[in-house]
């Protein structure tokens, strides 16, 4: 996990080709009966800036839509939300929540996370990472929500490098879950290869969750 990361992920990260998509709600579980379901589809409506969102039938369909596979996308971020609402009786989740985060602050406390990772203090970092995740997960922002991405994917490097590998492995399916290995996006090819060769993270890979998350 490097700082310079974080800068070159968010520098990269921009809008693909436009063009229209559809969710396959057969391959989302509970489909259209999902509660969370159509959250997540205007959230990430919202994040992508698109124009329509239209309900058809068993689909779900985006105009100017910005995601190459949507529906996976869709899936991760169902799988994100089941993982953070886990935390939602905590305090450290309520204390996030209490009020807005500017994102000039946001930064702030991302620097201040990753100072005291760097300096394997990761008994601070791992719950400083996942406040700023409770913090701007579910907002309409896509630069907010993927700096919640990565937010979350440092925890999940501390939660490594600290010898707790579920939680480790939880952190990291909210990461990728909240768009970090997202296909569209120009730093897709940035983030697999960081991923591959992180140090990091290197006792999780053997797990078969792990090849799971990453696939």
């Amino acid at each position: 996990m490097k700082i310079f990361l974080v800068l070159a992920l968010l520098a990269a990260w921009q809008d693909g080709p436009t063009r229209v998509g559809t969710v396959d709600v057969s391959k989302i579980p509970d489909g259209a009966k999902n509660p969370e379901l159509k959250p997540v589809v205007a959230q990430i409506a919202g994040e992508l800036g698109l124009n329509v969102v239209l309900d058809r039938g068993a689909g779900v369909i985006f105009a100017d839509e910005s995601v190459a596979d949507i529906t996976t996308a869709v899936v991760r971020r169902l799988a994100a939300r089941r993982i953070i609402a886990k935390s939602k009786d905590a305090k450290e989740f309520a204390d996030a929540r209490k009020s807005p985060i500017e994102t000039a602050d946001a930064h702030g406390l991302f620097d201040k996370a990753a100072k005291a990772h760097d300096a394997k203090d990761y008994k601070t970092s791992v719950p400083a990472f996942r406040a700023l995740v409770f913090a701007l997960y579910d907002g309409a922002d896509r630069a907010r929500v993927r700096l919640a991405a990565t937010a979350a994917y440092n925890a999940a490097c501390g939660g490594a490098l600290d010898g707790r590998k579920d939680e480790a492995l939880d952190w990291l399916e909210v990461a990728v879950g909240l768009g970090w290995l997202d296909a569209s996006c120009e730093c897709h090819k940035i983030a697999l290869d960081h991923l591959a060769a992180d140090p990091d993270l290197e006792s999780l890979r053997g797990e078969a969750r792990y090849k799971e998350i990453t696939r």
